[in-house]
């Protein structure tokens, strides 16, 4: 989170709730602040480009040098593979360890790691009377290659390796996240904090509020602060339903529920 607006929210609750230290206010504005991005999801990130490899299982998800420290990602949302969206069952999402430190990684199901092992002339022979001349150049897709073996279609003879030169530099992963601030040192993007720091406030003061057995803990606050915080994630989680979408169209409508 950016440290001069953290530092700014920190001393509007201290203001509100004089009786809890400000360290311990930051404590609980990390924590709320990471609540609130994954309830809502709000935070989307894509990670675009990442060079498919014929029989590579994981691919790495790096975030950007302002980012490097300081984000959790909470879920894939969903992947593309050349453009074409992959189901779920397909890939996993994991932490894994990269040599002293530890990277997300989307790791795919052996059953459907990326594999090229064709040999256009174990289906069909080219022939003069097809569409394209023998040194022709076609960019082909995953789906029309499936569907042009499978029906044994005599097209254009390339091989396994002319294949996969021609579709990995244009055609490789996309990865579409849900991110939430670490709990220790988060970060946010500037924009999000701009527009979601009232959020984050009504959070914190409802965390400080509801804390039993403190000499800050008041019953009156922490239920205006849960009215509060209520509105706003609703208003997040409505502004995140009509956000994000696929070629234009809403993926999903109220899918959580939530409204």
């Amino acid at each position: 989170m950016i440290a001069a607006n953290l530092e700014s929210l920190r001393d509007r609750i201290v203001s509100r709730v004089p009786l809890c230290p400000a360290a311990f206010v930051m404590a609980y504005l990390r924590q709320a602040a990471s609540q609130f991005f994954r309830e809502s999801e709000i935070w989307r990130y894509t990670f675009e480009d990442i060079d498919l490899v014929a029989n590579q299982a994981t691919y790495e998800l790096v975030f950007p040098t302002a980012m490097a420290t300081g984000v959790e990602l909470v879920r894939i949302d969903y992947a593309e593979e050349s453009g074409t969206e992959l189901s779920l069952g397909k890939y996993d999402l994991d932490y894994l360890a990269k040599g002293d430190a530890y990277s997300y990684y989307l790791v795919y199901g052996v059953d459907y790691i990326p594999t090229e092992t064709v040999t256009i002339s174990s289906y069909a022979a080219w022939s003069a009377l097809t569409t394209y001349a023998v040194d022709a150049t076609v960019k082909y897709d995953r789906s029309y290659w499936v569907s042009l073996l499978a029906a044994n279609l005599n097209k254009n003879p390339i091989t396994e390796t002319t294949y996969w030169a021609k579709t990995t530099p244009t055609k490789g992963l996309d990865v579409y996240a849900v991110l939430a601030p670490a709990v220790v040192s988060g970060y946010v993007t500037p924009r999000m904090w701009n527009q979601w720091s009232e959020a984050i406030l009504w959070g914190t003061i409802k965390a400080v509020c509801d804390s039993r057995n403190r000499p800050w803990f008041d019953q009156v606050q922490a239920a205006e602060a849960r009215d509060q915080y209520a509105v706003f994630l609703a208003l997040a989680r409505k502004e995140q339903n009509q956000q994000f979408s696929v070629g234009g169209e809403l993926r999903a409508v109220n899918s959580g529920g939530w409204l």
